[in-house]
C-alpha cells in the first residue's frame, strides 16, 4: 500500500507520521497511552483503499522524542502536537478523526476547539473522569516503575483490561515495553500521574462545542470505563450516538476487528443536505436563501414537533429519566452491568430525539428568523 513518512517539528517536540492511501477523505487516528502506530495496522489494511489514514506518535510513544522541557506532554500540548499534524499534512480540507482510549480525549479537544475542522468523530473506549480502577492501577503501576520493573507494566495492562486482546497483540505488548527507553517511562509516568489529578473532563474540554457527528463507542465488558460516563458526554456533543458493543472491552478492534464495521459504517453514512441539515445544526446559513413559503412550514414542523407529535416522544423520556434514580439501587446487582449498559444507549437515543431533533431545530429556526427582515413571513 502506497505509504508517505516523515518527522514534524513542533514546539519542542518531535513527532513520526505516516500516511496511507491517495484518495478520498483523510482520517486522522490518534493513540491511546503508549500506544505507537503500530496500534493502527488493522485500520489501514481496512480503509487505506477509500480513505487518506494519517498514524503518528505523541512524545513518549515509539520514536517521538521530547528534545527539551519536562518529561511531561500536557493535553494542550498534545492538542497542539494533534493541530499542527493536521494543518502540515491535511492543510484545508475536513477531516474525520478517531481516537482510542486516552486518544478519543486529545481528539475531543480538538474537535472542540476546531469545530469547523473536523466532520466526523469516532471515539473509542471514552470516559469523562478516572475510574476507581485505574486510579488503582495507576497506583500499583508507578509503585512498580519505582522498583525497576517497568518492563512488567505490559503484565499489569494485559492482567486487569487486556485480556480480550489477540495473543499475537499481547506479545506485541510485552515486546514494547520489553524495549522502551527510560524516557519513554519518565513520560509515561508523568502522564499517568497527571491523569490521576483530573477531577473531570469539562475541566479541559468543552464538548458542547463540538460540531462534529459523533460516535461514542464502548465495550460493554470494559473494566476500566464506567460506561454511564457516555450518558454525561452525549447530553453535551450536540451530534451524538452511542454505541455498546457486546463481549468486547477496552480494546475494541484490537480485541476484535470485526467492530471496525461499526466505524466504517459510521464513516459512510451520508452527511446529509439542504434543510435538514440546517436544522440539525450543522450550519447555520449566514442568511435566509429559502423561499418565503419554506419558513411557515418550518415552523408548523417545530410547533407539531414541540406539542403534537411532541407528546409520545415526551412521554417515552420522561420514562427514560426513571433511568437516573434507579442507577445507583443498581449498583449491588451481579446482573447490573448488562442491564446498565442497555438502558443508558436506549436512553441515550430517546433523550436526544426529543432534545435535539425538537428543541436544537426550534432555536435554529427562531435564531435565524430573528435576524431576517422579511417580517410578512411570519
Amino acid at each position: 500500500m502506497p505509504e508517505t513518512k516523515g518527522d514534524i517539528k513542533t514546539g519542542r517536540f518531535s513527532v513520526p507520521y505516516r500516511v496511507y492511501g491517495e484518495k478520498g477523505p483523510w482520517v486522522i487516528c490518534v493513540n491511546g497511552i503508549q500506544q505507537t502506530m503500530a496500534a493502527w495496522h488493522s485500520v489501514i489494511s481496512r480503509f487505506s483503499k477509500k480513505y487518506r489514514i494519517v498514524i503518528f506518535d505523541f512524545p513518549g510513544q515509539g520514536r517521538a522524542r521530547i528534545l527539551d522541557g519536562p518529561s511531561l506532554v500536557s493535553l494542550d500540548e498534545q492538542a497542539g502536537i494533534l493541530s499542527h499534524v493536521i494543518q502540515t499534512l491535511v492543510k484545508r480540507e475536513k477531516i474525520h478523526l478517531v481516537g482510542a482510549s486516552w486518544g478519543t480525549v486529545v481528539a475531543a479537544a480538538y474537535a472542540s476547539r476546531y469545530p469547523q475542522k473536523v466532520d466526523k468523530l469516532i471515539l473509542g473506549s471514552f470516559g469523562v473522569r478516572p475510574t476507581k480502577k485505574m486510579l488503582e492501577l495507576i497506583d500499583k503501576g508507578q509503585e512498580m516503575f519505582r522498583k525497576g520493573k517497568g518492563p512488567e507494566l505490559a503484565h499489569l495492562i494485559i492482567d486487569h483490561f487486556g485480556e480480550r486482546v489477540s495473543s499475537a497483540n499481547k506479545k506485541k505488548m510485552v515486546q514494547q515495553f520489553h524495549h522502551m527507553k527510560r524516557e519513554n517511562f519518565l513520560t509515561f509516568y508523568a502522564h499517568c500521574e497527571s491523569i490521576a489529578k483530573i477531577r473531570h473532563i469539562r475541566d479541559f474540554v468543552d464538548l458542547r462545542k463540538i460540531r462534529a457527528k459523533t460516535l461514542l463507542i464502548n465495550g460493554e465488558d470494559d473494566t476500566l470505563l464506567d460506561n454511564r460516563d457516555l450518558e454525561v458526554a452525549s447530553r453535551e456533543i450536540p451530534h451524538c450516538e452511542v454505541k455498546i458493543v457486546k463481549n468486547a472491552g477496552h480494546f475494541l478492534h484490537w480485541e476484535r476487528e470485526d467492530i471496525l464495521n461499526i466505524y466504517e459504517e459510521y464513516l459512510q453514512k451520508d452527511s446529509g443536505n439542504g434543510i435538514w441539515r440546517w436544522l440539525r445544526g450543522n450550519r447555520r446559513p449566514k442568511k435566509l436563501a429559502a423561499p418565503k413559503s419554506l419558513l411557515p412550514v418550518a415552523f408548523l414542523l417545530a410547533g407539531f414537533l414541540v406539542t403534537g407529535a411532541g407528546e409520545t416522544k415526551a412521554a417515552t423520556c420522561n420514562k427514560a429519566w426513571m433511568w437516573d434514580s434507579c442507577k445507583e439501587a443498581s449498583e449491588g446487582c451481579p446482573e447490573s452491568n448488562a442491564c446498565r449498559n442497555q438502558a443508558v444507549e436506549g436512553w441515550l437515543r430517546r433523550k436526544k430525539e426529543c432534545q435535539q431533533d425538537i428543541v436544537r431545530a426550534w432555536d435554529d429556526i427562531r435564531n435565524s428568523c430573528e435576524s431576517c427582515n422579511r417580517e410578512n413571513c411570519f
